[in-house]
């Protein structure tokens, strides 16, 4: 009996893409344990050896790493975090040396990436994409029900917000500020390490400054809903307070993308998604700290409000402007499949798994991953039936955590 041990955060951001990978591992007769990364993390010392996908490269999940690697675990170490980023520094930033050190194998999403990870450490590593870009370009159809329910109040406005340091859920900048420190690649040193949370604070601020009374300026000139969708490791009641405004927390984002007239962000992943899928995306861009990031480069980018208002006014109104505007994007398919393929090769026969303990989360980690077992099954059937897998036994093991193993 083999086992991979797929880690998520956020329920709304890692689930489906994790659920696609499962799918192409349990065609190839592995038992997948999924669930939230710090129950995972807290069992690896008991569970049978495994092979583990680590979903980022960063210091908290590189400490992870080189425990489970004591503990006979195969570290497969992956980072899509690198999806929004552009820049060779601000990928060394989030890319831990223990890391790297720990992986047996390490999965790059293209070959700069792999050029940056080799260049830190010698490591095996495989370029095999991205599994989040393989679900919106494979699998649309995972979402079909979600996109008519987000739809079916009305047209909307969507405004993906990310100040996830600003107004954040751990309660304030400060805190949020030593979280990120703990998390970014420990070769910086305190003093530059500093400086990246501060230009984040800052370049947070300025594009609040802008966003906030967009949202209020949209929601009197036009007729559609104006949705905002709070990041994960946001306070989603900052937003609640505007009036009139649909605030969606803790939601998954795509459907959301999906359905949108236009979508309204500052320098977030979702900006790349909605290119993708091919959703009308205004990026706002205020310093030059968000030169690092990818949406610059595929959706329409300004510095002020004043911009950013003509923009909408000329698609939301007129259907033309530099919104209509469609970017073309250069990634292969196939990230999922590739991924489980890697996966399969490094994960050892074990015995079977008997128990699992269970682990004590903070209330903020369970809040970013925490689903009951009829809504995992729900996803994981809809996940599995697009991929074409349509038998697959499911047992939840804790909260949040649970083991899909060949029928």
């Amino acid at each position: 009996m083999r086992y991979a041990y797929l880690t998520c955060e956020l329920v709304a951001r890692d689930l489906d893409s994790r659920l696609l990978i499962a799918a192409h591992l349990v065609k190839r007769g592995i038992h997948c344990v999924l669930g939230h990364q710090w129950g995972i993390f807290g069992n690896a010392g008991q569970c049978p050896k495994g092979a583990i996908l680590f979903k980022t490269a960063n210091e908290v999940q590189g400490r992870a790493a080189h425990q489970a690697k004591s503990f006979g675990h195969r570290v497969v170490m992956s980072d899509e975090e690198i999806l929004s980023l552009t820049t060779e520094q601000s990928v060394r930033e989030i890319t831990s040396e223990i890391a790297v050190k720990s992986a047996d194998l390490f999965l790059a999403m293209d070959q700069r990436h792999r050029e940056i990870v080799e260049s830190v450490s010698p490591v095996p590593c495989e370029v095999v994409g991205n599994a989040r870009v393989d679900l919106l370009m494979n699998y649309p159809e995972v979402y079909r029900e979600d996109v008519e329910r987000a739809r079916k109040a009305g047209p909307y406005i969507l405004f993906n917000t990310n100040f996830a340091t600003l107004n954040s859920v751990w309660g304030s900048s400060e805190i949020a500020g030593r979280v990120m420190h703990g998390a970014l690649n420990k070769s910086l040193g305190a003093e530059q390490s500093a400086g990246v949370i501060q230009e984040t604070i800052s370049f947070e601020q300025a594009n609040l400054n802008i966003i906030k009374p967009l949202i209020v300026w949209a929601r009197e000139t036009f007729p559609q809903r104006v949705v905002v969708r709070p990041h994960p490791a946001e306070n989603p009641d900052f937003w609640k307070s505007l009036a009139n405004v649909e605030v969606i927390e803790r939601t998954n984002p795509i459907p959301w993308l999906m359905g949108a007239e236009v979508m309204i962000h500052s320098s977030s992943t979702t900006g790349l998604e909605g290119a993708l899928i091919g959703t009308p995306c205004l990026n706002i861009h205020t310093t030059p700290f968000g030169e690092r990031f990818a949406a610059r480069d595929v959706n329409h980018t300004v510095r002020t409000i004043g911009d950013a208002k003509a923009a909408m006014e000329a698609f939301l109104k007129h259907g033309d402007g530099p919104l209509a505007k469609r970017h073309e994007l250069p990634f292969a398919p196939g990230g999922a499949e590739k991924t489980a393929a890697a996966i399969a090769q490094l994960a050892p026969n074990v015995d079977q798994l008997r128990a699992w303990g269970v682990h004590n989360s903070k209330p903020a980690q369970i809040a970013k991953f925490d689903i009951s077992a009829d809504v995992f099954r729900a996803r994981t059937e809809r996940v599995f039936n697009a991929a074409k897998v349509k038998a697959v036994n499911i047992a939840q093991l804790d909260r949040a955590m649970f083991l899909l193993a060949p029928a």
